[in-house]
């Protein structure tokens, strides 16, 4: 009985769109995804199936330093395709809301920049600051009765 893996794999070779696409299309029977780790080396996430863990490894391993070669493989992570999708759920939990501007607000509610800003400094209306750019949950507006396009 065979069950999928996936591999996270990072190796030598500094990241460029055109060592992405050298390796994509070498392990395209394995559904890559190619990017760049945090040092900047290319990472690559394979799924293949394999009888236990250990041979998904050796596997990989194989495919990847074929399709990589000359760069050497520096990192690996493996585990069940079941635990990848459970662990990329558990990083991402939390949907962003989308997001207006000021001007985007003021529009939608027929006011001025400046009674934005007051109604959030009044805190009828919610809005976070990032940087030095003020946003607003679209949906805030929507409850205000306005429609934002």
């Amino acid at each position: 009985m065979s069950t999928d893996y996936n591999l996270t794999v990072e190796i030598t070779s500094r990241f460029t769109a055109d060592v992405a696409e050298e390796l994509l299309d070498a392990l395209a029977d394995y559904h890559p995804a190619v990017g760049r780790s945090p040092r900047g080396r290319v990472e690559v996430i394979v799924t293949l199936p394999a009888a236990d863990l250990r041979q998904a490894i050796a596997t990989g391993l194989a495919v990847l330093e074929r399709a990589a070669h000359p760069a050497k493989v520096t990192c690996v992570e493996a585990m069940t395709t079941k635990e990848f999708d459970a662990r990329t759920d558990a990083l991402n939990p939390v949907e962003i809301p989308e997001l207006v501007s000021i001007t985007e607000a003021a529009d939608a509610l027929g006011v001025s920049r400046q009674a934005v800003h007051q109604r959030i400094e009044a805190g009828t209306l919610p809005a976070a600051q990032i940087g030095k750019t003020w946003v607003i949950p679209k949906s805030a507006i929507a409850q205000a009765g306005a429609s934002v396009s």
